[in-house]
């Protein structure tokens, strides 16, 4: 009782509490659960911490301005939960001080700039933690060295999870290689990866065969492909990233493809979600379907190079200048499609092409943002006998709705926002 009351008042004191006396928090001598979550300005636990020799949960969760952990975190040997560790500056608050914390669940390491000695990541036994399940390893600086690359490459391999780990994100790593973890099968019981800002990194580590793998986020790369090798120990392997149900591609400036040579192969068999945003460089491969995939979000210029989406429910375009128009081609492969969404974003002229709706007869909902160059949609909306939801948002030279709008009887939610020409 006396635990829940204690986590209550802390929850409430979130926004206005910035330390916690030492004296008044360490003589809780039996306290096991400390649960911070959300206090986001608090910016030092207490020193004294070490002595809360019962605790086994702690959970900073959102805690964004501690700037390190109080010295010798690792006297608290009965600790299982810490949702947080800050490498800190010192001996006493360094990443040698998770050694002995046989700790589960969710961890989250920041500032591993801060680690200087290989040696350090590799005393912080990461890989015998076994009940981990979410692990995540971030970078906050950079000094833009060669050596300081070697370093974080080095600190990298030496912080290998264990196999139970589920969750892998990699935040702001320096290196321009990734460790050769895939080679013991260590993420083989990986679900979900995220790989952010490591604008150095230039190869991505072998995910392709991954079994449990269904969600992968990558942004801020270096990358050109995400599978640079096709064959690995002689052997070619037969689906590629066969159980990937999600897979986000954010800001890769010079991304070129998925992969890097034109074999053809089984690849993406369970593919559900994809989304490509600034990426000005992707294709799609040639002759490349999607068997189940139901979500796109991409430019027009990567939507014209799909040969095949006959699965697609719902398809958000982003119009792009290196296109003039929207693919028609591609849009008669849309026999399913159920939602379209169309968003420009950037100062372009990319003019409506006459037909682009006629194919579209499944279509329920259609949302239009921000298309600068377009005036009115053709006639052939009147033919969409499913179409239920329509939405008008920014169009600047639009003045009037289509006079077709009105024999679509199916209609029941229509949304005009901010048409500044719009008289009739």
């Amino acid at each position: 009782m006396a635990e829940a009351f204690l986590q209550v008042v802390l929850d409430n004191l979130s926004s206005k509490w910035n330390s916690y006396s030492s004296d008044s928090l360490c003589s809780l001598w039996n306290l096991k659960i400390l649960d911070l979550y959300r206090c986001q300005r608090l910016v030092a636990l207490p020193k004294s911490m070490r002595y809360l020799k019962s605790l086994r949960h702690l959970c900073l969760e959102n805690c964004m301005s501690l700037s390190e952990m109080p010295s010798k975190f690792s006297e608290l040997t009965n600790l299982r939960t810490l949702s947080l560790f800050i490498v800190g500056q010192n001996r006493g608050n360094q990443l040698e001080e998770l050694q002995r914390l046989n700790l589960g669940g969710k961890l989250e390491i920041h500032h591993l700039e801060r680690v200087k000695n290989p040696m350090d990541a590799k005393k912080a036994n990461i890989g015998k933690k076994k009940d981990l399940r979410y692990l995540s390893l971030i970078w906050e600086g950079n000094n833009g060295s060669r050596l300081m690359e070697d370093v974080d490459e080095k600190v990298l391999e030496e912080l290998e999870p264990h196999p139970n780990v589920e969750t892998l994100q990699i935040i702001g790593f320096n290196g321009r290689c990734f460790p050769s973890w895939r080679t013991n099968s260590t993420l083989k019981k990986v679900v979900e990866i995220s790989i952010k800002g490591c604008q150095n990194c230039l190869r991505l580590p072998h995910l392709r065969e991954l079994p449990q793998l269904k969600i992968l986020r990558l942004a801020n790369l270096g990358i050109e492909y995400i599978v640079e090798d096709d064959v690995q120990g002689g052997d070619v392997v037969s689906v590629d990233f066969p159980s990937l149900e999600q897979l986000n591609l954010y800001d890769l400036p010079n991304l070129r493809g998925f992969f890097k040579d034109q074999v053809m192969r089984e690849v993406f068999p369970n593919l559900l979600d994809l989304r490509i945003e600034r990426c000005p460089c992707f294709k799609f491969p040639p002759l490349l379907s999607f068997k189940m995939m139901h979500t796109l979000r991409c430019t027009s210029s990567a939507l014209a190079s799909v040969s095949k989406l006959v699965t697609l429910t719902f398809l958000e375009v982003k119009i792009d200048k290196n296109m003039t128009c929207i693919p028609i081609e591609t849009l008669k492969s849309l026999t399913n499609l159920k939602k379209l969404e169309i968003d420009q974003t950037d100062e372009v002229c990319v003019r409506p092409e006459d037909g682009w709706l006629q194919y579209l007869n499944a279509l329920e909902t259609l949302y239009i943002v921000g298309w600068s160059e377009l005036v009115e949609l053709p006639e052939e909306i009147k033919h969409l006998k499913s179409l239920t939801r329509v939405g008008f948002y920014e169009l600047p030279k639009m003045v009037c709705l289509p006079n077709a709008l009105q024999h679509v009887s199916s209609l029941q939610n229509l949304v005009l926002s901010n048409l500044p020409q719009l008289d009739s």
